[in-house]
């Protein structure tokens, strides 16, 4: 059997709500090499879907892909990082998600500038790091949008630069 068949076997037993398959399937595909089964058992084990959640099994498995060229296993890996609060890890980790193709890791770093989380607050990097969301290509549709609600709201408009005291 392929790591191939892995990851469809266990795609199919998830769609049919049979998770104790499909972890089994991913868990042996991963261990097999396949990325996307990697990513799988790591999400299993971040969100305790079938198993025991156990967050440092799931940056395992997401770092084995990502070792592997992953965008989605650096984008997870600093996703974990920014929810334990560890900002400074989570910023570098999303930068080896966009590094990797992750354009929409991109609204994360934007994020943390925009709100001062684990870097100097900086509306100005914040609508840098939007502008780059709407260039990139590798970007859904719903961060695009994000990116330009972002933008309008952080980037004065014309009237408001004016003084208007009399």
């Amino acid at each position: 059997m392929t790591t191939t068949d892995h990851f469809t076997n266990a795609s199919t037993a998830w769609d049919q709500g049979r998770l104790d398959l499909a972890f089994n399937e991913f868990l042996k595909g991963a261990r097999a090499g396949d990325e996307d089964c990697q990513i799988s058992t790591g999400y299993f084990y971040d969100n305790g879907l079938h198993v025991e959640k156990n967050q440092d099994n799931a940056l395992f498995w997401y770092h084995k892909a990502y070792k592997a060229g992953n965008a989605s296993g650096a984008g997870n890996i600093a996703t974990i990082w920014r929810d334990r609060k560890h900002y400074t890890k989570a910023l570098w980790w999303f930068h080896r998600a966009v590094s990797l193709g992750d354009g929409d890791a991109l609204i994360e770093i934007a994020r943390m500038y925009e709100q001062g989380t684990g870097v100097k607050k900086s509306s100005k990097n914040a609508v840098r790091f939007y502008r780059k969301v709407l260039s990139h290509t590798s970007v859904v549709p719903h961060s695009r949008e994000l990116a330009r609600e972002a933008i309008q709201r952080l980037t004065p408009s014309p009237v408001d630069q004016t003084d208007q005291t009399f």
